[in-house]
């Protein structure tokens, strides 16, 4: 009988990459013999305003948000506590006035519609 036998199994104990010998023997002195000389970087003294800088843009963020919620924040209307008292007296005249003029007491609160 012949076995039927897969590519995979012939792949299964050999090693497909392979490195040469001695490879990583030298290899760290290699790459740092190929590395550009490290030289400190110069650093210029930092000024007052570079110092500053930063705290002045994070304060004027601060005023920008508290200026935009005041602009497009507006209080609701869930009371009339916050609209004046004149206000409200003159919205309650108003209201009686229409009452008055639309003989709506009349029609509701009479017994006997005529």
């Amino acid at each position: 009988m012949n076995e039927k036998t897969s590519p995979l199994d012939k792949l299964k104990n050999t090693n497909a990459w392979n490195v040469p010998d001695g490879y990583f023997d030298g290899l760290t002195t290699r790459i740092m013999a190929q590395l550009p000389e490290k030289t400190a970087p110069e650093t210029a003294p930092v000024t007052r305003w570079e110092r500053v800088k930063p705290w002045l843009y994070m304060a004027a963020m601060f005023v920008g948000i508290s200026l935009m919620i005041k602009l497009f924040v507006r209080p609701s209307a869930d009371g009339l506590d916050r609209i004046p008292v004149a206000d409200v007296e003159a919205f309650y005249e108003y209201y009686e006035d229409q009452l008055v003029d639309n003989r709506y007491h009349e029609t509701v609160y009479l017994d006997d519609p005529e």
